[in-house]
């Protein structure tokens, strides 16, 4: 019998930083080849966007396990309306970890 694990979803943190781009870089790079170059999100400032509170995590037992940032946010939010709109959106977004 498997137990099931119960994932949290919150704002990124800068620690999170290296598992937010290891996310991003195991959903993009398979297209690299196909399309010659890094799609955009590999190329975003992760740093910042998460310093901007638009780039959320989803954890199980204190471990990453997913990333959402929300649509049309891939830049910094710069307003108080934008920053709370993203924050709602992204909870619905997250992308697999790496294996």
């Amino acid at each position: 019998m498997s137990s099931a694990c119960a994932i949290q979803i919150r704002h990124a943190s800068a620690a999170d930083e290296s598992g937010v781009r290891a996310c991003v870089d195991a959903a993009y790079g398979p297209y690299v080849k196909r399309i010659g170059k890094p799609p955009a999100p590999m190329l975003d400032d992760y740093a910042a966007l998460i310093r901007s509170e638009v780039v959320h995590v989803a954890t199980s037992d204190g471990r990453l396990v997913g990333e959402a940032i929300a649509e049309g946010y891939r830049r910094v939010p710069e307003t108080a309306e934008e920053l709370h709109r993203a924050d709602e959106n992204a909870r619905a977004l997250v992308t697999e970890e790496p294996r």
